[in-house]
């Protein structure tokens, strides 16, 4: 059995698996409360009258400002490279539009991606 460990309108602190609730209770701390659950839940908090865990839907990492802030800006910083008047051969403009795509198909390959954890498109050599 697991049993989700925290205080009442809090997220759940720790999460501990045993068949005796009296050894879940004593991992309470003063105010916690200790309640089965069939899962290890990463978006949970303890309701507000403390007899029941709230399974949250996971943030979306992607909707950071930050994130969005650094593709806008590589987006602009490469936009000479698709003025007709640019000095890139046909091949290195192809090269640029390929990335150009990837920064704007990043929400789609990488739906869960935060500062941390995305993975940029290289940059093409000019």
């Amino acid at each position: 059995m697991i049993y989700a460990i925290g205080r009442p309108c809090e997220p759940v602190r720790v999460y501990v698996e045993t068949d005796d609730p009296m050894r879940a209770a004593d991992q309470c701390g003063e105010g916690d409360v200790a309640l089965p659950v069939e899962e290890r839940y990463p978006w949970a908090s303890i309701a507000s009258d403390g007899l029941s865990v709230l399974v949250q839907a996971p943030p979306i990492a992607w909707t950071s400002d930050e994130v969005r802030a650094m593709r806008t800006s590589l987006l602009s910083r490469s936009d000479w490279t698709m003025v007709p008047d640019s000095p890139l051969t046909e091949v290195q403009r192809e090269g640029w539009r390929a990335y150009r795509q990837s920064l704007r198909d990043l929400p789609e390959n990488q739906p869960n991606a935060s500062l941390e954890t995305v993975i940029w498109p290289k940059e093409p050599d000019a």
